[in-house]
């Protein structure tokens, strides 16, 4: 099973942006299924070639993670009363 990341918080986050949300999402979905399918997977084969060096684990779980925490992050603002830091489109890009 492959994991996507459109039901992660933050994605939903975006989606609910009256303005932008709707296309975010749909740009960001179309996107996140290419890099899972096609990219993540051969990102740290890619930059052993390229550059000699190895990286830790930047696969599909690593950005899965990060969007994941980057959730949390805005989550815990609106659960202390603070406005988010980061609005859907500064999510997106």
């Amino acid at each position: 099973m492959t994991d996507y990341n459109d039901k992660a918080p933050l994605v939903l986050y975006i989606k609910k942006d009256k303005e932008d949300g709707p296309a975010l999402y749909k740009r960001f979905v179309d996107l996140d299924r290419h890099l899972v399918d096609k990219v993540h997977k051969d990102v740290e084969k890619g930059v052993a070639a390229a550059d000699g060096i190895w990286l830790t684990d930047h696969g599909p779980k690593h950005i899965s993670t990060v969007i994941r925490r980057i959730g949390e992050l805005v989550s815990a603002g609106r659960d202390l009363k603070v406005k988010p830091t980061i609005a859907p489109y500064e999510a997106y890009y």
